[in-house]
């Protein structure tokens, strides 16, 4: 897999028992493979509806795909609050908007009405997605998304066009910027 584009240092502050602390979160770097492994199982979103995770959403048109799961404290909101900023970002600058799906990492605990009651102090604009474990952790293994202790888990934004032809996947903690510069990319 290689790795191009910048590379830059992030961190948050995080508030736990009333303290401040800074984290470091990992640095940001694109990869780029040669081909993008996807599978087409059927998923869940957040209203119970059936989408098959190729024909009903990389096949539609650019999606910009995030994850996430409900017990994360620190990156997962992070990454949502970034997601939503560049729902609007989209919008004041009437570009062209991808789909923004956001896929569970934790398809035991995540079902839908858990991705719901995290939706709703997000974006109306945007798809959650669960499903059966052995669906949702074959999406995650094809894309690449390790696995392990959830804990741990892969910080990744895929941006991704042309029903999976094209894509940049952003490692690390992506900012509006770099999403939209990576749709800009991907969609010409």
């Amino acid at each position: 897999m290689s790795r191009t584009g910048k590379t830059t240092r992030r961190s948050v502050l995080i508030s736990s028992f009333g303290a401040m602390t800074t984290v470091a979160l990992p640095k940001l770097a694109e990869s780029r493979n040669a081909e993008l492994r996807l599978l087409d199982r059927p998923l869940l979103d957040s209203r119970r509806q059936r989408v098959h995770f190729v024909r009903d959403l990389i096949a539609l048109g650019p999606v910009v795909l995030s994850f996430t799961f409900t017990g994360c404290t620190v990156i997962c909101p992070t990454v949502d609050l970034t997601i939503d900023a560049s729902v609007r970002e989209f919008e004041q600058r009437k570009l062209p908007r991808p789909t923004f799906a956001t896929l569970t990492l934790d398809p035991l605990n995540d079902g839908p009405a858990e991705l719901a009651e995290r939706a709703e102090a997000m974006s109306p604009e945007r798809v959650w997605l669960t499903g059966a474990p052995t669906d949702v952790y074959a999406i995650l293994d094809a894309l690449g998304v390790a696995l392990g202790r959830l804990e741990d888990h892969d910080l990744a934004i895929f941006v991704i066009a042309d029903a999976g032809r094209r894509f940049i996947r952003l490692n690390g903690l992506a900012s509006v910027e770099d999403i939209l510069a990576a749709h800009a990319r991907v969609i010409k």
